[in-house]
Protein backbone atom coordinates (compact mmCIF):
# COMPACT_ATOMS: atom_id res chain seq x y z
CA UNK A 1 0.00 0.00 0.00
CA UNK A 2 0.82 3.46 -0.76
CA UNK A 3 2.92 5.24 1.82
CA UNK A 4 0.74 8.00 2.28
CA UNK A 5 -2.64 6.65 1.90
CA UNK A 6 -1.46 3.97 5.15
CA UNK A 7 -0.28 7.37 6.42
CA UNK A 8 -3.60 9.08 6.11
CA UNK A 9 -5.77 5.73 6.89
CA UNK A 10 -3.80 5.77 10.95
CA UNK A 11 -5.12 9.55 10.89
CA UNK A 12 -8.28 8.56 10.32
CA UNK A 13 -8.36 5.54 12.68
CA UNK A 14 -6.88 7.92 15.31
CA UNK A 15 -9.12 10.09 14.57
CA UNK A 16 -11.88 7.81 15.40
CA UNK A 17 -10.35 6.99 18.58
CA UNK A 18 -10.32 10.64 19.62
CA UNK A 19 -13.88 11.10 19.39
CA UNK A 20 -14.47 7.79 21.22
CA UNK A 21 -11.91 9.81 24.12
CA UNK A 22 -13.77 13.12 23.88
CA UNK A 23 -17.24 11.42 23.97
CA UNK A 24 -15.89 9.49 27.71
CA UNK A 25 -14.59 13.18 29.08
CA UNK A 26 -17.83 14.70 28.10
CA UNK A 27 -19.51 11.86 29.62
CA UNK A 28 -17.61 12.35 32.74
CA UNK A 29 -18.42 16.21 32.72
CA UNK A 30 -21.81 14.66 32.84
CA UNK A 31 -21.59 12.56 35.85
CA UNK A 32 -19.79 15.30 37.59
CA UNK A 33 -22.98 17.42 36.67
CA UNK A 34 -25.27 15.03 38.12
CA UNK A 35 -23.15 14.55 41.70
CA UNK A 36 -22.70 17.99 42.34
CA UNK A 37 -25.56 20.61 41.41
CA UNK A 38 -23.58 23.29 39.71
CA UNK A 39 -24.84 26.92 38.52
CA UNK A 40 -26.24 27.16 34.88
CA UNK A 41 -23.16 29.80 34.67
CA UNK A 42 -20.29 27.24 35.66
CA UNK A 43 -22.55 24.64 33.09
CA UNK A 44 -21.97 27.28 30.03
CA UNK A 45 -18.48 27.56 31.02
CA UNK A 46 -17.68 23.86 31.12
CA UNK A 47 -19.24 23.41 28.09
CA UNK A 48 -17.06 26.23 26.31
CA UNK A 49 -13.93 25.21 28.01
CA UNK A 50 -14.87 21.65 26.58
CA UNK A 51 -15.60 22.64 22.87
CA UNK A 52 -12.11 24.63 22.83
CA UNK A 53 -10.39 21.68 24.36
CA UNK A 54 -11.34 19.75 21.63
CA UNK A 55 -10.95 22.20 19.27
CA UNK A 56 -7.49 22.38 20.11
CA UNK A 57 -7.08 18.70 20.33
CA UNK A 58 -7.89 18.33 16.73
CA UNK A 59 -5.72 20.55 15.41
CA UNK A 60 -2.86 19.40 17.75
CA UNK A 61 -3.72 15.74 15.80
CA UNK A 62 -3.67 17.55 12.28
CA UNK A 63 -0.52 19.38 13.25
CA UNK A 64 1.19 16.57 14.64
CA UNK A 65 0.66 14.33 11.99
CA UNK A 66 -0.39 15.76 8.92
CA UNK A 67 1.46 19.36 9.48
CA UNK A 68 -2.04 21.17 9.83
CA UNK A 69 -3.11 20.46 6.65
CA UNK A 70 -6.73 20.72 6.90
CA UNK A 71 -8.35 17.59 6.29
CA UNK A 72 -12.15 16.91 6.29
CA UNK A 73 -11.82 13.17 7.12
CA UNK A 74 -10.45 14.16 10.42
CA UNK A 75 -13.27 15.90 11.23
CA UNK A 76 -15.44 12.87 10.31
CA UNK A 77 -13.40 10.47 11.92
CA UNK A 78 -13.82 12.20 15.41
CA UNK A 79 -17.39 12.48 14.98
CA UNK A 80 -18.02 9.50 13.87
CA UNK A 81 -15.71 8.10 17.05
CA UNK A 82 -17.97 10.24 19.44
CA UNK A 83 -21.02 8.81 17.91
CA UNK A 84 -19.78 5.26 17.99
CA UNK A 85 -19.69 6.09 21.80
CA UNK A 86 -22.62 7.61 22.72
CA UNK A 87 -24.42 4.79 20.69
CA UNK A 88 -22.92 2.15 22.59
CA UNK A 89 -20.77 2.60 25.51
CA UNK A 90 -22.09 5.64 26.57
CA UNK A 91 -25.21 3.90 27.60
CA UNK A 92 -23.76 1.55 30.06
CA UNK A 93 -21.27 4.35 31.72
CA UNK A 94 -24.39 6.32 32.42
Amino acid sequence: MNEIVSSQALLFINSIEIGIILGMVFDIIRVTRKIVKIPDVLVQIEDLLYWIICGLVGFYILYITNYAEIRPFVFVGMVLGAIFYFATFSIVFM
